[in-house]
């Protein structure tokens, strides 16, 4: 689950973006220079100071690190455009690195300071084209605001065209700052899911992550947990759907990706209005254990890897130790945990998935990727294990898939969800009565 992980320190989402155009574009290419020299602190010198807060100089390099561990080693800056967002100014800085090009995207504020900092997949017009499966004149989107007051998230809602009512599912996002697509490289899983079973007569509700709409409020949240970051805001949005006129209240679903799909049975034991969970790459065993595994494994390679990658790996491994042998204690400092408080992980590792989940009697559904390296066919095994003989659970694993359900691994390739997937799921929503 390394990649998964990663992406909570990999991305750090801006700022609503805030501007005076003169010069923007070299100070963001300078910015990006200074990172590339191992300069950190001369980068973080021009930061605000929400920015400065949120991104200290050593978490600063600590995300650079990881960008260049996940992506390959920095090597050139190819362009750069800029954009305005009264009263914001935003430039965005191609950069070439050796497995995947990124769209640096530097956020200058009102007093000309960069209050704004994301690393994401550059995007054209045409850079996500949508899979096969989807019939766009079946289906019409709408936006759509999950929560209210100080958290309040914006979302897109997916309707089929027609009176209904129709079955509705809630996505749910893996680990990371994730926006509404959970873009991924160049995938955006929850968006051929939306596609793909409004299609088929399936409304989809999919909104941006907490982490990544209001990052830089989080940033030394000390009662921030798994609850306030994937728990609460699906059940508000589920809450949403069944409001909506064309839906049928009693027919609204959740479907949870990796991190997602961990907290489905908690959500369904805080919600007994849902009318099932579908848990996608979901692991049967506690994160931890997961963690500690893979980055074991990873680091028998280490003569293959690179020093920063290395690096990140024994970090992460470090965490899961602590977890694991019961030493992560209430005081121990955030600069060894990503940045993110004890309270955060004790959330979000330690056994009763499983537990949860057998607690339920509203239908499941469990899918896995046969090719997932971060959620492996180990946890499906547990699954197949624990839920044996259970008439509510269906279990589907599918050949040559990865984490994100598609069957590609080239970050530099779009790929989609496969069809299969799409009509299992919609098969297994509207079977329910």
């Amino acid at each position: 689950m390394t990649t998964a992980i990663l992406c909570v320190v990999m991305l750090v989402p801006a700022a609503d973006p805030p501007g005076k155009p003169v010069s923007h574009e070299e100070r963001a290419k300078a910015f990006i220079a200074a990172l590339e020299k191992g300069k950190f602190a001369d980068a973080s010198a021009d930061f605000d100071d929400v920015m400065r807060k949120a991104l200290p100089t050593e978490k600063l390099e600590a995300t650079w690190k990881a960008i260049v561990a996940q992506v390959g080693a920095f090597e050139k800056q190819v362009s750069a455009r800029t954009e305005k967002a009264a009263p914001f100014t935003i430039v965005y800085v191609t950069c070439k690195f050796a497995k995947m090009t990124l769209d640096t995207k530097v956020v200058f504020g009102k007093e000309q300071k960069i209050s704004g900092l994301n690393f994401l997949p550059v995007q054209g017009k045409d850079s996500f084209p949508p899979p096969p499966y989807a019939k766009a004149e079946s289906f019409r989107e709408s936006n759509v605001t999950v929560g209210s007051g100080e958290w309040q998230l914006p979302g897109t809602l997916t309707m089929p065209k027609g009176d209904g009512p129709f079955p509705a599912a809630v996505l749910v996002h893996g680990s990371g700052p994730q926006d509404r697509d959970e873009t991924i490289g160049r995938s955006k899983p929850f968006r051929d899911i939306a596609w793909g079973l409004a299609t088929k007569g399936v409304a989809v509700l999919r909104y941006e992550k907490r982490t990544k709409e209001h990052q830089l409020k989080l940033a030394g949240a000390k009662n921030f947990t798994v609850k306030e970051e994937t728990i609460d805001d699906a059940l508000l949005a589920a809450e949403v759907l069944r409001k909506t006129p064309g839906i049928d209240p009693k027919r609204v679903f959740i479907i949870g990706h990796s991190q997602g799909a961990m907290m489905a049975p908690r959500m369904a034991l805080a919600d007994q209005k849902l009318a099932g969970i579908a848990m996608l790459a979901a692991p049967s065993r506690p994160l931890e254990i997961v963690m500690f595994e893979q980055t074991e494994n990873a680091l028998k390679k280490r003569d293959q890897l690179a020093d920063a990658e290395i690096k990140l790996l024994e970090a992460l491994n470090g965490i899961a130790k602590l977890i694991k042998d019961g030493q992560l204690k209430p005081d121990t400092p955030p600069a060894k945990l990503f940045g993110l408080t004890p309270a955060y992980w004790q959330s979000l590792c330690g056994p009763g998935i499983v537990a949860d989940a057998q607690k339920l009697q509203l239908p499941i559904m469990i899918l896995q990727g046969e090719a997932d390296d971060q959620v492996t066919m180990t946890d499906f095994a547990g699954w197949q294990k624990e839920m044996a003989g259970r008439k509510n659970v269906t279990l589907k694993s599918y050949p040559g898939l990865i984490h994100t359900f598609t069957p590609n691994a080239n970050p530099e390739v779009t790929s989609h969800v496969l069809r299969a997937v799409i009509e299992d799921l919609a098969a297994w929503i509207t079977a329910r009565p």
